[in-house]
């Protein structure tokens, strides 16, 4: 049978039946080097407007994270090809309403001490907090291997607190990348602010261990607290997983076909077809 779908008011012929689209917002992995001011792959494509609109639009009312990772060592100065593309996500000639920038910084699953980690939040705050250009700012933070032990709840909490100081991030998003459920305790550190449970994995292992294991507690929470980020997906994996990440209440995704060391190193492939798939059926 062939699938009529009208997306964007072009007609699609052809090919498998998929759903219209999930109604999801977006968390993008852009873990390569902004070289020329974002001048290269993903940053052209995540950025950018033409009369036809944005390079990647967003359905109204929904959100797209865009995770960016300048070095935060101490003495770590600012570097003008960051400053670019974090101003680039909050100008609307280069970004439709909703796009955030967060800024990644590792806890290594508690392995990076509090003064450490605290440090390097200091470091950005620094750098890319400036008042300098009213579009220089991050939207948040990603703590990237969080653990969600019951051990490690103090350690977080106090990292917590410390980037959620007014002087610091203030009342940004905080979205934590666990890799697998944590405990419940970790969704209400901040109580009033945001904070999001992130769960990473092969397209492999996150239908086989994460889909199937959700927690009943995930229910209770509005689904975009919750983020899967995906890799090693084919083109109809991802069309299943984004309806998946639905069902279990997962309202915040990313699905890509890359692979290997670095599978963030581009945007997927079938990037405008996933835009269509997690922006639509709003």
């Amino acid at each position: 049978m062939r699938c009529y779908v009208a997306v964007a008011m072009s007609i699609f012929v052809g090919g498998p039946c998929y759903a219209a689209g999930s109604c999801q917002n977006e968390i993008i992995p852009a873990m390569t080097y902004p070289s020329s001011a974002g001048a290269v792959a993903p940053w052209t494509t995540l950025y950018g407007k033409t009369a036809e609109g944005y390079n990647s639009p967003l359905t109204s009312g929904l959100d797209r994270y865009i995770i960016m990772s300048p070095p935060y060592a101490p003495g770590a100065t600012q570097d003008s090809n960051w400053v670019a593309v974090i101003d680039h996500a909050h100008d609307a000639n280069y970004s439709p309403p909703g796009t955030k920038a967060i800024v990644y910084v590792d806890l290594n699953f508690g392995a990076n001490s509090e003064a450490a980690v605290e440090a390097a939040i200091d470091s950005l705050v620094a750098n890319y907090l400036g008042s300098q250009d009213s579009n220089l700012f991050f939207d948040g933070i990603f703590f990237d291997r969080v653990p969600g032990d019951s051990g490690h709840l103090t350690y977080v909490t106090d990292i917590l607190n410390y980037a959620s100081s007014p002087s610091r991030f203030g009342s940004s998003d905080f979205w934590m990348n666990f890799g697998f459920w944590p405990i419940e305790p970790y969704m209400n550190l901040l109580p009033g602010a945001f904070t999001g449970a992130v769960i990473e994995n092969t397209y492999a292992g996150w239908s086989a261990v994460d889909v199937p294991n959700v927690p009943g507690w995930v229910a209770t929470y509005q689904p975009f607290r919750f983020a899967s980020i995906v890799h090693d997906v084919l083109s109809s994996d991802m069309v299943t997983g984004t309806s998946t990440a639905n069902r279990i209440n997962i309202g915040t995704v990313f699905f890509t076909d890359g692979t290997g060391v670095n599978p963030y190193a581009n945007l997927p492939n079938y990037w405008s077809f996933e835009l269509r798939q997690v922006n639509g059926n709003c």
